[in-house]
């Protein structure tokens, strides 16, 4: 009978066995084509590059410029001191450079051509294996953790779908929409300046949807806000009990700086997205053996972090000095190594992402605009105060002393209190802690949007002294339900009136006024006394009913500014303190609010 059930099973197995071949042999192809395209694009980039700049000289490539991002001749100034002789000719060496690059890679890769592609199938097979157990974790959740979870995802979605359709666009989406978002594909994130080049890559794509434009943009962010949530309850199932993970969940969907971020077409909902990434596979390097598929994710979630805004650093450098120090404790010094061969890796590749905006001239001023603080207060406090503010979603002076006590709460719980998993109550802590010290000495700006990444950290505290608190008795569907409709109703409300949100709405709604003006009368221009504000949502309406008005500033440092457009001006946004300069007898006023007003001159 045995014998039998063995010589059955002998075509069962060699069915599985061929289908195992074909299903390797298909990825084998897949990685190879791959290779092939990638190698396609290298070769494309050399060749268009060389030609391009070794074929024109410095001032056809300027004008080149100006034409291709539809900009005057005034902007020549402007683009020369941005990209100067010394940088055309510093393009045109390492131009040379990389196409000595691209032909040792292509060298090398085609005597390791085997080895790479095993490499590729190893990676591709740990993908599908990473998403099936990903996509395996929800349908293993009971019942109620299934209604819980997508309950709260569904009402987080249909939040910041509300939003999307419904706020006014504001100067900062505005601003990547007209420099990014609505050129070419390649512009969208290759163009100097650009903080969010992730985002406006991704953005690029929906803006080609016939829909209106405001929704269009914010929607990536909106989808990427359910994937993070998603990736956050998986992470906090496996670390806390179902009660203090369903109430943490709770609070990380509803807070502010998640459902702000879910909303307003920037990049930080993606920072905050790659940062628990990065957390989670440096507790996978740190508790597994070396496995080459871990420091491949890590490399990747590295890059993928520093493409998607420069403010990553600050979660970066807070989880690797974090599991570095936990690594060395450890004596895990073959980690630590691999490690450091890794971000020196990274560094290469983060500065040939970054070429264009240090060749453009633009590196330093993005660097600022990322990281310093305006402002000459006492950095250790302002950050605290701000974070506490934006964190907590309360709006009061006072309420960085609650994110404070917080703090102080999980510091007394981490010595006196047994809590699990210690590690991240450690983590956290450093990774806040952290914070006001370095804005102290660096004179960064080290709060709000910047260092979003401490959402995850805050949320964790909060569970743990939840956890210590009232833990015991979070096993109570209701009680859990009541829990978290409080925690959605509170987080809720401070959102929709937190100034974070909406401390531009008068602004907003004015640019649109303003523009619906400009568009019914078919105004020939627009000057901009003291309101430079105005400008972005301003051309972004223009730009979205495809109209191209001029848009000059008073501000004399402007590319836009002109001496003698005011005199001449169709139309001119004043500010109210500047009211005196405007000549009544010959411009109508159209529209006025507590900032602005804006005239238009008679025919």
């Amino acid at each position: 009978m045995i014998l039998m059930n063995t010589h059955s099973a002998k075509p069962l197995l060699k069915l599985a066995n061929t289908k195992n071949n074909t299903t390797l042999n298909s990825m084998k192809r897949t990685v190879f084509f791959c290779l092939l395209f990638f190698s396609f694009l290298l070769v494309i980039a050399a060749s268009v590059s060389t030609s391009f700049f070794f074929s024109k000289e410095y001032n056809a490539i300027i004008v080149y410029f100006v034409k291709t991002l539809k900009k005057t001749d005034s902007w020549i100034p402007y683009f020369q001191t941005k990209f100067s002789p010394k940088a055309f000719s510093v393009t045109k060496k390492i131009i040379i450079g990389y196409d000595i690059l691209v032909v040792a890679i292509l060298s090398l890769a085609g005597f390791h051509l085997k080895k790479i592609v095993a490499i590729g199938v190893g990676f591709i097979n740990g993908i599908i294996i990473s998403v099936k157990n990903f996509l395996s974790f929800f349908t293993k959740l009971s019942t109620f953790e299934k209604w819980f979870f997508y309950s709260i995802v569904l009402f987080a979605f249909a939040k910041a779908i509300w939003y999307d359709a419904t706020l006014l666009i504001q100067y900062d989406e505005a601003w990547s929409y007209n420099y990014y978002e609505s050129n070419s594909f390649w512009e969208s994130f290759l163009l100097p300046g650009n903080n969010h080049k992730l985002y406006t890559c991704i953005a690029w794509f929906f803006n080609l949807l016939p829909f209106d434009k405001t929704f269009l943009i914010r929607l990536p962010v909106s989808i990427a806000g359910i994937l993070l949530l998603a990736v956050f309850f998986r992470f906090v199932k496996r670390y806390f009990s179902t009660g203090i993970a369903l109430i943490g969940f709770a609070w990380f969907a509803s807070c502010v700086p998640v459902a702000v971020y879910m909303t307003i077409a920037r990049s930080y909902i993606f920072v905050t997205l790659f940062s628990l990434l990065l957390l989670e596979i440096y507790l996978k390097i740190l508790n597994t053996t070396s496995k080459r598929g871990n420091y491949v994710s890590l490399f990747l979630i590295l890059i993928a972090g520093y493409f998607t805004n420069p403010v990553f650093f600050f979660a970066h450098m807070s989880i690797s000095l974090y599991m570095c120090y936990k690594l060395l404790k450890a004596k895990e010094y073959v980690k630590i190594k691999a490690i450091i061969y890794l971000h020196i890796t990274v560094l290469i590749a983060g500065l040939l992402m970054y070429i264009p905006d240090i060749l453009g001239g633009h590196f330093n001023n993005m660097m600022t605009a990322a990281f310093k603080q305006p402002t000459a207060d006492n950095y250790f406090v302002t950050c605290l105060k701000y974070n506490g503010w934006f964190q907590l979603g309360i709006e009061e002076n006072k309420a960085y002393l609650l994110f404070i006590v917080i703090i102080s709460t999980a510091f007394v719980l981490y010595f006196i209190n047994r809590l699990q998993p210690k590690i991240l109550l450690e983590y956290a802590l450093f990774s806040i802690v952290w914070l006001p010290f370095y804005a102290l000495f660096a004179h960064d700006d080290t709060s709000i949007h910047k260092v979003i990444y401490i959402t995850i950290s805050v949320t964790f505290l909060l569970m743990f002294i939840l956890s210590a608190g009232i833990g015991r008795y979070l096993i109570k569907n209701n009680i859990l339900i009541i829990i978290s409709l409080i925690i959605i109703i509170i987080n809720s409300i401070n959102m929709n009136k937190h100034g974070w949100f909406k401390w531009s709405a008068g602004e907003d709604a004015a640019c649109k006024k303003i523009s619906a003006t400009l568009l019914s009368n078919h105004i020939a221009d627009c000057y901009l006394l003291d309101a430079a504000y105005y400008k972005q949502g301003i051309q972004f309406y223009l730009k979205i009913n495809s109209k191209q008005i001029p848009v000059y500033l008073s501000e004399d440092n402007s590319v836009d500014y002109s001496p003698t457009a005011f005199k001449n001006a169709a139309s001119i946004v004043v500010n109210r303190d500047l009211d005196t300069s405007i000549n009544k007898t010959i411009y109508n006023l159209q529209y006025q609010d507590s900032l602005v007003k804006f005239y238009v001159r008679r025919n």
